[in-house]
């Protein structure tokens, strides 16, 4: 999104999170869903929700600078919703930001989250259909040699080390184990993904240093997309998993 993006309020540093946020997280694991009341909604939305919505409109804003194509309006990055679980395991607050050119959660990401005792920064794809799985390594196979020396800058590996994701015991269908790039094409997932000192959670600290996370992890990003940017196809929305405690 290259244009000005529109946030409620001025611009202004982003203070962190309330640590009675935190400790409001720590109290909502220990109980289930029907026992929530409306006085935490409330207290949920002041201290974790709103916040997380500043968040996102200050990272989207330093967006504009490396990456414009995924600055992302807050209401459509946060998707946390109060009291929300994936089978026995609670949502955790979080925030997305895909490329505005792509249709639902789909392709490569910036992705965030935190629960009362850790933080995750991650960039890359981390769920994929079968068709994102074939373009990607379409494009792999290609251009494995920039995929490399993508992971292989000094600052990608300082900040976030090597690539993860889970692979194939076997070289998928169409695809040579002899071929140099073999390892990358086994893979199911191509992502970076580091925790934060929950110590920056409740400090101005957060913003810059989630930043300095996402644009260390940009050119990963970029190159992921590349199948999903330029076919100028629309995909349908689809349902993403993401990391949760």
């Amino acid at each position: 999104m290259a244009e000005m993006l529109t946030c409620p309020g001025p611009t202004k540093s982003f203070p962190g999170f309330c640590p009675q946020g935190i400790a409001l997280l720590r109290t909502l694991k220990r109980k289930r869903p029907n026992q929530w009341l409306e006085s935490q909604q409330e207290m949920y939305k002041v201290k974790i929700t709103t916040p997380l919505l500043d968040l996102v409109c200050s990272v989207s804003r330093e967006f504009a600078r490396f990456a414009p194509n995924y600055a992302t309006l807050p209401a459509k990055a946060v998707f946390r919703v109060f009291g929300a679980t994936a089978g026995s395991r609670r949502i955790p607050p979080a925030a997305i930001w895909v490329h505005k050119d792509v249709k639902g959660m789909r392709g490569a990401c910036f992705y965030f989250h935190f629960t009362e005792k850790e933080a995750v920064v991650l960039g890359g794809m981390y769920s994929a259909e079968a068709d994102e799985l074939l373009a990607v390594r379409k494009l792999l196979q290609e251009q494995y040699l920039q995929f490399a020396t993508i992971l292989a800058d000094h600052r990608l590996k300082s900040v976030v080390g090597e690539l993860r994701g889970e692979m194939l015991s076997r070289m998928p269908y169409g695809f040579s184990s002899s071929h140099p790039a073999a390892d990358f094409l086994r893979h199911k997932q191509w992502y970076v993904a580091t925790m934060l000192d929950m110590n920056l959670i409740s400090t101005d600290r957060l913003m810059p240093t989630l930043v300095g996370h996402f644009e260390a992890m940009a050119p990963l990003v970029e190159f992921l997309n590349r199948p999903f940017c330029q076919s100028g196809k629309s995909k349908k929305p689809v349902v993403r998993s993401f990391p949760t405690s």
